[in-house]
């Protein structure tokens, strides 16, 4: 016999956790731009993950690969740029693939001063000792 009120319930706690993952990732998210504007990268090495599938592609720039390099990419934008930046999300959409990837699509509006920009962004999130972490950020200029 078919167990409605099982698969009912499986299909509430399914929700429910992928509801939580979403908040959770959302959070993740909201650290890695707090970092990105605070210039420090301290709090930038906070935001990544670890291992040699860690990727950023900085608009107009090819892939960098690897923990210790995307950090060396990031302290030079800060160098770059000054320190902290102002940025500004719009159409941020949090998707949750599994129990331990996420996707993050967002549209960032950075005013580094004299420069300012308007930026797609795709950041892929995994679970790494229980928190999520980035661990592939890509940024493309955008005239839309």
């Amino acid at each position: 016999a078919e167990d409605y009120a099982r698969a009912a319930s499986l299909r509430d706690e399914l929700k429910r956790l992928t509801e939580t993952a979403k908040v959770q990732v959302a959070q993740a998210n909201e650290r890695f731009y707090r970092a990105f504007a605070s210039g420090k990268i301290a709090e930038m090495r906070k935001a990544w993950g670890d291992g040699k599938h860690v990727r950023v592609i900085h608009p107009n720039s090819g892939c960098i690969v690897g923990k210790e390099q995307v950090m060396t990419s990031w302290s030079h934008i800060f160098k770059v740029g000054g320190g902290g930046l102002k940025i500004d999300l719009d159409d941020v959409e949090v998707h949750v693939m599994s129990e331990t990837a996420a996707m993050v699509t967002c549209i960032e509006f950075v005013d580094a001063g004299p420069a300012t920009g308007k930026i797609v962004a795709t950041n892929v999130f995994e679970v790494q000792n229980g928190e999520w972490k980035m661990i592939h950020h890509h940024g493309s200029p955008s005239t839309l």
